[in-house]
């Protein structure tokens, strides 16, 4: 089980608002808010590109108001289990530059899919246009100093990238 989830939950009572942040993933909202240790849920916004990060509830109404329920991913520490591999391309959001074909071949499976039958001692899952934590764009590459992992806690994909000086 992981140590920190977020659980999908409908909630009527206001929460602090912490930051709206340029974002287009809710991955990528789940990554921003474990980065801060105030933030105790989050939502994307229904145009999908702004991350809300929410604080504590608010339990002291707001003069001559109704708080409408609203859907958010509140951060747990309870019933936590792995969120599920799922393709690399699933939530991916093209940049200025990119289209979704981008996204080079069958990326169901961790580290091992060559894209276009290239023949290598290398792992070559390419990912163009990756989405940054603040919602920026890189292209990188599934390569030996750059592999595509899924992380089980957050349910998304990222690049790690591995310092090999003497390659270049």
């Amino acid at each position: 089980a992981l140590a920190t989830c977020y659980i999908e939950q409908s909630e009527s009572v206001r929460r602090e608002v912490l930051s709206v942040v340029p974002q287009s993933t809710l991955a990528g909202c789940r990554l921003l808010c474990s980065a801060d240790s105030n933030c105790l849920a989050t939502l994307l916004n229904d145009a999908g590109d702004a991350c809300v990060l929410l604080g504590a509830p608010i339990t002291a109404p707001a003069p001559d108001t109704c708080s409408a329920p609203f859907t958010c991913h509140a951060k747990s520490e309870i019933n936590c289990v792995d969120i599920p591999q799922g393709p690399i391309a699933d939530g991916y959001a093209p940049g200025e530059c990119s289209a979704p074909s981008d996204v080079v071949g069958d990326l169901k499976i961790d580290g091992t899919i060559q894209p276009c039958d290239i023949q290598s001692t290398y792992l070559n899952r390419v990912v163009i246009d990756a989405i940054l934590h603040d919602g920026t764009h890189i292209v990188l590459e599934n390569y030996y100093i750059a592999l595509a992992i899924w992380d089980y806690e957050i349910g998304s994909w990222y690049i790690t990238l591995t310092d090999v000086p003497d390659k270049f």
